[in-house]
C-alpha cells in the first residue's frame, strides 16, 4: 500500500514538472525575435565648392570729409540772411553779412592810403634815378608802401569777418539765425557739411588687423537698409592697437551718390580682405556641436554614418564655410537628428 502511494505521489511530481516545462517553453517561443539594426531616415547634402571672399564684418560711424559748424568770428547785428534751412550751396556763396559799416569805413580809407602811398614811392623813383632824392628818402617811402599794404590787408581780413561765406560745397542745416539777431564772436550760426564723400570709421580686432591694408573694398549697409547702399575704399589705418579695447582703427572713403547716409550715422561695415578664393560651404542645419566643437556626419559606406569634427568660418545667411574636415562632392547628414557613429541611415528626400 505504502509503495502504491510513493508511486502515485512519484507520477503527480513528473506531471507537474512536464506542465511547467511545456508552459516555459510556449511562453519562450512566443516572444518576438530580437529587433536587427534598424536604419534611421535622414536628409542628405553634398558638401559643395564656391567663390569665397573673406571679409570682416563690423560697425561703423560716418563723418563728413567736408563739415564745419561755422560761428560768428565777430560780433554784430545780422544784415542779411542769403539762405535757407536744407539749401545746397557752393563755395565762396554769401550766406550771413553783419553790420559792416566800421568794417567797411577802415577798409576804404586803408585801401586809400595804400594807393595813395604806391603813387608816391612811383613819383619818388623818378626823383630818386634824377639825384633829386636820397636812396634814405626812397626808401622811406618803400617802407610806407608796405605798412600800408599791411594795413589794408588787416583791414581787408576784418571786413570779411562780417561777411560769412561757405567755405566749400555742401548742405546748410538748421538755423534760426534772422536779420536783426545780434551775434557775439563765437555764436553758431549754421552747420555745413558735404555729403558727396562720406568718411567712415570702424574697429577690427588685433587678430583681424593683419589682414587688413590700404585700398580694401568695403560696403555699407544700415538696419533700415540690409542691403548694399554704398562702397568704398580703405585710405587710411591706425599704425598702433588701441590698448585700451585690443582693436585696430581704420578709415574708408565712401561715395555717398544718393544721399543716403549722413554724418554720426551708425552703419554696418563688410570689410572684404582679400580676392576670391574657393571654399567649402554646407547649410548651417548640417552641423552639430559637442564639447569638442562642430561635427557633421558624413555618410559612408552601406549607408553608415561617420561622426567627423570640422573648422567653421563665416555663417551667413544659413550657409557655414569649412575651412577643414571635409572634402568637396562629400554626402552628409542635412538633419539634425539624434545619431551616433556608425548608425545606420537611410536617405530620403527632402
Amino acid at each position: 500500500m505504502l509503495r502504491k502511494k510513493s508511486t502515485l505521489l512519484l507520477i503527480i511530481v513528473c506531471l507537474v514538472s512536464l506542465i511547467v516545462s511545456l508552459v516555459v517553453v510556449s511562453n519562450t517561443l512566443r516572444q518576438p525575435e530580437p529587433k536587427k539594426n534598424m536604419a534611421i531616415a535622414v536628409q542628405e547634402v553634398t558638401v559643395k565648392t564656391i567663390n569665397y571672399q573673406p571679409q570682416i564684418q563690423t560697425v561703423g560711424t560716418l563723418k563728413a570729409q567736408q563739415g564745419v559748424t561755422l560761428k560768428a568770428q565777430v560780433a554784430g547785428t545780422v544784415t542779411r540772411v542769403a539762405f535757407q534751412s536744407g539749401d545746397k550751396v557752393k563755395q565762396g556763396q554769401l550766406l550771413v553779412s553783419l553790420d559792416s559799416t566800421t568794417a567797411k569805413g577802415q577798409l576804404d580809407k586803408a585801401e586809400a592810403d595804400y594807393h595813395l602811398s604806391l603813387l608816391t614811392y612811383q613819383r619818388d623813383q623818378s626823383l630818386f634815378k634824377n639825384h633829386v632824392l636820397s636812396e634814405q628818402e626812397l626808401d622811406q617811402v618803400k617802407f610806407t608802401v608796405k605798412a600800408n599794404w599791411a594795413l589794408l590787408e588787416q583791414a581787408q581780413s576784418a571786413y570779411n569777418k562780417t561777411q560769412v561765406k561757405a567755405p566749400f560745397n555742401g548742405n546748410i542745416g538748421i538755423s534760426d539765425i534772422t536779420v536783426g539777431s545780434y551775434l557775439d564772436s563765437g555764436d553758431t550760426i549754421v552747420s555745413l557739411q558735404n555729403l558727396d564723400h562720406l568718411w567712415v570709421d570702424f574697429n577690427v580686432s588685433s587678430q583681424d588687423s593683419r589682414q587688413v591694408k590700404i585700398g580694401e573694398t568695403v560696403d555699407i549697409t544700415t538696419q533700415a537698409e540690409p542691403m548694399q547702399i554704398a562702397s568704398g575704399k580703405v585710405v587710411a589705418i591706425e599704425p598702433q592697437i588701441n590698448s585700451d579695447t585690443g582693436t585696430l582703427t581704420l578709415r574708408a572713403q565712401i561715395n555717398n551718390t544718393h544721399y543716403q547716409l549722413l554724418p554720426g550715422q551708425l552703419v554696418s561695415v563688410n570689410l572684404y580682405t582679400s580676392q576670391p578664393q574657393q571654399r567649402l560651404q554646407i547649410p548651417e542645419t548640417a552641423v552639430q556641436y559637442n564639447a569638442k566643437g562642430a561635427y557633421v556626419y558624413i555618410i559612408g559606406l552601406h549607408h553608415q554614418v561617420i561622426q567627423t569634427s570640422i573648422v567653421l568660418g563665416e555663417n551667413k545667411e544659413g550657409q557655414a564655410i569649412v575651412h577643414s574636415g571635409l572634402k568637396a562632392g562629400e554626402k552628409i547628414v542635412l538633419n539634425n537628428v539624434n545619431l551616433h557613429d556608425g548608425a545606420t541611415v537611410a536617405v530620403i528626400q527632402g
